[in-house]
């Protein structure tokens, strides 16, 4: 299975006023988030994690301490991600924005909601985070973070279901933009 989070925040406390996180702390926050995370995923998945891990490599390094052997894991980087060359080179891949094809549904990924992107004229998607559940998405756009999703990552076909709901790019306001 293939599985999209954002916006862990491991180890930040002041998330938790920040985003009204039901937590008391920051380890009572990083401990649900992780196992949440451990009890979904199995050993042949693939994890995407649109970025904002944490703000401290040691707390970045607890989520990698769960990696199930074969698990793979790809960061695109957020304004929060504080990364050693130790914890770069355990990812599968890390990047800023990620272009993939999944069952061949076009799908860009970034730690930011974008107003167009790759193919979003011929229905491409876009997953973000940073936003907390805070911005609309346009068209086939999806905030993945931690707090849409009850502290837990989604799955590829639950964005699927959610995708069905949602208008074409072309008429939730990027209509007048061209692709070239």
């Amino acid at each position: 299975m293939i599985y999209f989070t954002a916006d862990l925040h491991l180890g930040h406390a002041r998330i938790i006023n920040y985003c009204h996180r039901p937590f008391k702390s920051a380890e009572e926050m990083d401990t649900a988030i992780l196992a949440n995370l451990y009890s979904t995923l199995n050993r042949y998945d693939t994890l995407y994690i649109l970025g904002d891990i944490s703000m401290s490599p040691n707390h970045a390094h607890r989520l990698l301490s769960l990696n199930k052997k074969d698990l793979k894991i790809h960061l695109i980087v957020g304004n929060h991600d504080r990364l050693d060359a130790n914890l770069i080179k355990r990812f599968d891949s890390v990047s800023k924005l990620k272009d993939i094809n999944i069952n061949g549904q076009k799908i860009t990924l970034c730690h930011y909601a974008m107003r167009t992107w790759n193919c979003s004229a011929h229905g491409a998607w876009q997953l973000f985070g940073h936003s907390h559940g805070n911005l609309v998405a346009v068209g086939k756009q999806m905030d993945v973070g931690v707090d849409t999703h009850n502290f837990m990552p989604y799955s590829f076909d639950e964005i699927c279901e959610v995708m069905k709901t949602r208008g074409n790019n072309e008429d939730e306001g990027t209509k007048n933009i061209k692709e070239i």
